[in-house]
């Protein structure tokens, strides 16, 4: 399976996926990229997904999360070719 989106911060990775997998997050699309509905860490792609889909919804999960609760989400994965991390 693929790496989970976000970082275990201080053994958080429970909390973490609660906050993602909540509703304001799990209904989630950027073009071809979602937050998984089976494991709300996980952002999946369709065939028509693109690396900017992807960056572009990790980073609104992460703005969403951040400005709900406080708790800045950490991406677990590398992006490679971006001039920053979501």
């Amino acid at each position: 399976p693929p790496p989970p989106t976000f970082q275990a911060e201080d053994g958080i990775r429970d909390k973490q996926i609660c906050l993602v997998g909540s509703e304001m997050c799990i209904r989630d699309r950027g073009g071809g990229a979602s937050v998984s509905e089976k494991h709300a860490n996980f952002i999946v792609a369709d065939d028509t997904a693109t690396a900017d889909d992807i960056h572009v919804l990790v980073g609104e999960v992460r703005r969403r999360v951040l400005q709900a609760t406080g708790t800045d989400l950490v991406p677990e994965i590398r992006f490679v070719g971006f001039e920053e991390t979501p």
